[in-house]
Formats: structure tokens, sequence, C-alpha cells
């Protein structure tokens, strides 16, 4: 079951942003990169992967409720990564409420 996000105006016009970006690209055939790693903004972690990947400022991320977003993909490949702004574990159904606010009703098909 989804968890039901509230999402401001502000999200859903940076959500369209990107996913507006990534479909420039795609049809342009260019790859979507994460961002240039910048040490002042990292925040490394030991106990979750890749916590800090997409925290710079970019094209293809942004935020919607407690979560960070960033996309990168190549040829035939989009990754979405999906993060805890605050750090912490992300459950599948986290997971899922933010597919869901990217590609509503695609996970009740």
């Amino acid at each position: 079951m989804l968890m039901v996000m509230l999402i401001s105006e502000t999200e859903r016009l940076r959500r369209d942003e990107v996913i507006g970006r990534i479909l420039e690209d795609v049809r342009a055939g260019r790859t979507i990169y994460l961002p240039d790693f910048d040490r002042d903004v990292s925040r490394p972690s030991d106990e979750f992967a890749m916590l800090s990947v997409g925290i710079e400022a970019n094209d293809y991320g942004g935020t919607v409720g407690e979560f960070r977003y960033q996309f990168e993909g190549e040829e035939d490949l989009l990754h979405l990564m999906v993060v805890r702004e605050a750090g912490g574990e992300v459950s599948p159904e986290e997971a899922q409420s933010v597919v869901d606010f990217f590609y509503p009703g695609f996970l009740s098909r």
C-alpha cells in the first residue's frame, strides 16, 4: 500500500522540470549523468550506500516530502535513487510513494 504524501506546488513544478529535462535529453540521445562530486556538500555515511549521491544542485534531482531523489541513466536504463533527506532507512513503500509521485498510478497497474 502506498503512503499518502502531501505534495507542494514547488515540488510538483520541480518534478515537471526534471521530467521535462530528462525527456529532452533522451530524445537528443544525451546521457543523464550524476552531478559532479562536491566535497563541500557531501555527507558520507558508514551505514547507507549512496546517501549523498545527487546532493549537489543539478538538473535531474530534487525533493519531495522528506525524500531526495536523483535520476541517472544511459542508453536504455534510467535509474531513480531515493534517500531520506535526514538520513536513515527508506522502506519499499516509501520509495514506491516517490515513484508514484513521478508516475501516478503506475504501481497499481
